[in-house]
């Protein structure tokens, strides 16, 4: 494995673990689910695991978006490249039912100060994944997110559920699985 697949290969896991929990009811995937219950030590012992759950969600998000750095750096430079990206993205929400015509609207924007490019939209999502700033609403299965600038000051706060953070995700994952096709 290099280390420019790992994107490729967090998304890979996470389309796994999605399987794997829609099936851990079933035949030979109840077997290996219920030993993991039992091989897990916790007190008191887990009745269930959500293989898709809050956890996950933010390691896609730290995979996808803050572990290649230098990639993002280089690619959001590109006009073509975010199109394609955008287009994407929107293709993964269609599929999934969800009618959009930007990645951006898969969130509620509630603040944000500067440039609304995709690029900029990114650098702050990925900056924010990467100093924390992170909130998991588990009641209403909501993931805010927030920059804070220079200054010390949040420039920019969004909002997403549980279904169109998995939909952005899914696109950006599909981006890199089709952009490291060398992966083994």
């Amino acid at each position: 494995m290099k280390p420019e697949d790992m994107p490729a290969w967090c998304f890979l896991t996470g389309q796994f673990l999605l399987r794997f929990d829609k099936k851990k009811r079933y035949s030979h995937y109840s077997e290996v689910h219920n030993d993991f219950l039992k091989s897990t030590e916790t007190d008191p012992p887990l009745s269930d695991f959500l293989y898709i759950n809050p956890a996950v969600v933010i390691m896609l998000c730290y995979g996808l978006l803050v572990y290649p750095v230098e990639y993002w750096n280089t690619f959001l430079k590109d006009e073509l490249s975010v199109k394609r990206l955008n287009e994407g993205i929107v293709a993964a929400a269609q599929h999934m039912g969800v009618s959009v015509t930007t990645f951006i609207e898969l969130f509620s924007v509630k603040l944000w100060k500067s440039s609304t490019s995709e690029p900029n939209f990114i650098r702050k999502l990925r900056n924010a994944i990467a100093h924390s700033h992170i909130k998991v609403d588990m009641e209403h299965n909501l993931y805010t997110f927030w920059n804070i600038n220079k200054n010390n000051e949040i420039d920019f706060e969004i909002l997403a559920s549980t279904e169109n953070i998995g939909i952005f995700l899914t696109g950006l994952g599909r981006h890199f699985s089709n952009t490291q096709r060398h992966i083994r």
